[in-house]
């Protein structure tokens, strides 16, 4: 018996069933494009190591199976992705999963027992369901609001559209759930005619009305904006239209302000042809700030660092650009794009996307001091084979010679042996801080056991010096045993912490993390541990936002008056975390969450303040996606990751850098929010309907001494220029003018002139309505002024005479006053 039981201990055991992470049990639906599929490896022999694994997935009705990916090996054996494997039966050739339909994933683990009949586990499975590869969502009104009104223009060149008129003009209507309308504009021959009913009792999705009327129409493209209740802004844009008489043309909106072909008989809103989409297709949704493009023709930009104190000249280096497949780009004031160190990697890091080609150049970052640029990457070690290579991360610091246009030496300051990584989970984001040490990001390379361990590199934020060595003041250094991983440790426990930035109002790092379902936004303290364990609920920890589900941040940046001024932000913006989110990897349109740029406000502490506020999204057709960011000396830098075109692929030429730019508002009170919106939605009061808040309509008073030059000797006094509803106090300084004079008379006047004549320059036009005042010298003059809020923003003269025993006379300077509030 006791040989028997010895014999069956040594027999090799199968390894566990897997235990799937992703998809999650219980979560929102699945992208079909990017669906991530990750299980966790266990077996009961203690020296059995995972060889490979077997993934499915099936259609539930019918079942079907639907995609395959056998053998998977290396870090595909518990991290598979789409791109890795095959699309079989219904969806051969599909290259995504189907909208709105339920699979089965199924996956089993192979030991390296090399046993045959136990080597593999048993099958695991979890069932998910998919959402939309797309996310547009329609535009929904209940109405237009009178003021601010809306403005209908021309794209090219911002000229107001004035529709012909005839005997049936032409017309644009806007109408929400099919036929309520919320504007309508007719041609007159003049100015168009404008109809606004009262608000509708709810909102639905809006849709326009162009028709030609008995003459036809002819359109370029056009922006019509306008604003709804609460004083939301959107701008519609339409596409060119050459419409023959009574021809009609419809169109969708999402909400966006995109345009899509619409017909009669379409009842809801169909996103499938647009009409017109932005170029560059992305949208800003705060107002006073475009997007533009910087320069283009990059393959897979990832991140971007800008040179501390960039040259004027055009061809001066503004910011350097890594692209993943090896190669550190130079993009200079003018936009011109050139090479400053090329073929990077070691070995062919092309891949598929999602899946294995998620690999190469990463972070980057520029010495101050130096202008050196230090760049993250992976390269080969040799010790693989070609389907299962082995990949240890490095940090290397390059050197240039003409001014930082290329590289001209380069040196691994910080090589990683034994820390095998691969796709995603790779070392990444590179900052220098203020003090001259260089956080380094490193993620777990799908090894979650070693993010709490301080024995591994991997799953840490490092902090170093500029040579490599570990700074000296980290919370676990110890010289006195040997450097090892735990000197560079500045904190641990993080999965994928791929952007970050250093905040000045504290000195603290703040990290950008993706996880398996949920992601997490963190306040790096010295010696803070994050907790991750592999398992997606503990991306909940020392967390300061969870993205749930995951939207994938893949950078961060703080507009803040030390770097560049904050991009030209206004100051109510500094302090601002602003975060890219790339979403699902290389898929087509919107999507929901994602593809976007986050504004995050917080407190002194660090916690997030309130929800976070969209700033720039994106709103085309394409793959177009965000990845680096970075704030410059005029706005805040992205990078878009891939080409527009479907046909260049993932890793082909086309990517762009753009820019968000602070372009302003009219916002005079500076309380961050349009003047003509402060007065729609009564925080500001109007009451001579200028347009200008009243707060803002300041009393002003300049002298004006006239030619030839009359004595300075009329001040506005304690009071200042005139306000509605107060005294006025003007004052003549005798002493400058008539010394013994015993009257001053005060003259207020419609207009000014400029007359010599004996006594001085007469500057008050007394011909018209004139109102005068007298008071004895050194007395202040007492001008009432009545409390009439038409009188706000209205222009007098002043002047005084100074009369003498004699009846002499002496004339002083003018005050060119406005009458304020």
């Amino acid at each position: 018996m006791l040989a028997a039981l010895l014999l069956c201990a040594q027999l090799n055991q199968p390894p566990w069933a897997p235990a799937i992470n992703e998809p999650p049990v219980i979560g929102p639906a699945v992208n079909p494009g990017d669906v991530p599929m990750e299980s966790v490896f266990a077996d009961p022999d203690a020296g059995d190591a995972h060889l490979a694994s077997d993934w499915e997935l099936w259609t539930v009705v019918p079942f079907a199976l639907a995609w395959t990916y056998t053998g998977a090996a290396g870090f595909a054996a518990t991290n598979a992705a789409l791109g890795d494997g095959s699309f079989v039966g219904s969806h051969a050739g599909a290259g995504t999963l189907f909208d709105d339909t339920t699979y089965l994933l199924r996956v089993r683990h192979r030991d390296d027992s090399g046993d045959p009949a136990t080597e593999w586990s048993p099958w695991a499975s979890r069932a998910f369901t998919t959402g939309s590869a797309q996310d547009w969502f329609p535009l929904e009104l209940k109405d237009v609001l009178d003021a601010p009104g809306h403005q209908w223009t021309r794209a090219a060149d911002g000229a107001a559209v004035d529709l012909p008129g005839g005997a049936v003009p032409p017309s644009l209507a806007l109408e929400a759930s099919l036929t309520l309308g919320l504007l309508t504009v007719t041609g007159s021959g003049g100015p168009d005619l404008v109809s606004n009913p009262p608000p509708l009792p709810a909102a639905g999705p809006v849709r326009a009305r162009l028709n030609g009327g008995a003459n036809g129409l002819v359109l370029p493209e056009t922006d019509l904006e306008l604003h709804a209740p609460g004083c939301e802004k959107h701008v519609l844009l339409l596409p060119a239209v050459n419409l023959q008489p009574f021809e009609q043309a419809i169109f969708w909106f999402s909400d966006d302000g995109v345009s899509f072909e619409a017909t009669a008989f379409q009842t809801a809103p169909v996103f499938i042809q647009p009409a017109r989409l932005p170029e560059p297709p992305w949208i800003v949704e705060q107002s006073g700030f475009v997007v533009e493009e910087v320069a283009t023709g990059l393959a897979l930009p990832v991140d971007i660092a800008f040179v501390p104190a960039p040259g004027p000249a055009p061809d001066d280096v503004l910011f350097y650009v890594s692209e993943l497949y090896g190669t550190i780009r130079t993009v200079t004031r003018d936009g011109s794009v050139g090479t400053y160190a090329a073929n990077l990697l070691n070995y062919d890091p092309g891949g598929l996307f999602p899946g294995s080609g998620e690999q190469g150049v990463t972070g980057l970052a520029v010495d101050p001091i130096t202008g050196d640029v230090f760049a993250s990457m992976l390269y080969d070690t040799g010790l693989g084979t070609p389907w299962n290579p082995v990949h240890y991360p490095k940090v290397v610091r390059f050197t240039s010679l003409d001014g930082g246009r290329t590289a001209a030496s380069q040196q691994a300051i910080l090589d990683f042996v034994g820390e095998v990584q691969g796709q995603s989970h790779q070392i990444s984001n590179l900052t220098i801080a203020d003090d001259g040490r260089l956080f380094v990001h490193m993620g777990d390379g799908f090894a979650s056991a070693t993010a709490m361990d301080l024995s591994s590199f991997r799953g840490k934020l490092l902090r170093a010096e500029l040579d490599g060595s570990p700074a000296a003041d980290n919370p676990y250094f110890d010289a006195g045993d040997g450097i090892d991983a735990r000197d560079y440790v500045w904190a641990s426990g993080v999965r994928n912490p791929f952007g970050g930035d250093l905040r000045f109002a504290d000195g603290n790092l703040y990290v950008v993390e993706n996880g398996p379902w949920q992601d997490r936004l963190a306040r790096i303290t010295p010696g803070l541990d994050l907790g991750w364990d592999g398992n997606g609920t503990s991306m909940a920890i020392n967390a300061l936002w969870n993205w749930f589900p995951a939207r994938a941040p893949v950078d961060m940046a703080f507009a803040q008056a030390t770097t560049f001024g904050g991009g030209g932000f206004p100051p109510a913006k500094w302090d601002r975390a602003f975060v890219s989110l790339s979403g699902p990897t290389y898929l087509k349109g919107p999507q929901d969450g994602a593809k976007r740029i986050d504004e995050f406000l917080l407190n002194g502490v660090g916690a997030v303040v309130g929800e976070p506020v969209t700033l720039v999204s994106y709103a085309g057709m394409g793959h177009g996606s965000i990845a680096g960011l970075a704030f410059g000396p005029d706005g805040l830098y992205f990078s878009t990751l891939y080409p527009e075109a479907t046909a260049a692929g993932p890793t082909g030429v086309g990517a762009s850098i753009l820019r968000v730019r602070y372009e302003g508002v009219v916002d005079c009170n500076g309380n961050g929010q349009a003047d003509d919106c402060d007065i729609a939605l009564g925080s500001s009061a109007d009451c001579n309907g200028d347009g200008v808040p009243d707060e803002c309509q300041v009393g002003l008073a300049v002298v004006r001494s006239g030619e030839p030059a009359n004595p300075a000797a009329l001040a506005v006094g304690s009071t200042g220029p005139p306000v509605i509803g107060g005294v006025w106090r003007p004052l003549v300084d005798n002493a400058l003018v008539l010394q013994g004079a015993v009257t001053d008379v005060l003259a207020l006047t419609a207009k000014g002139l400029n007359v010599p004549t004996p006594f001085g320059t007469l500057l008050c036009d007394l011909s018209g309505a004139t109102l005068s005042f007298i008071t004895a010298p050194g007395v202040p003059f007492a001008v009432t002024v009545p409390s009439d809020c038409a009188l706000i923003g209205v222009g007098l003269s002043a002047q005084a005479v100074a009369v003498g025993a004699l009846g002499e006379l002496a004339l002083t300077n003018a005050l060119d006053l406005t009458i304020g509030s």
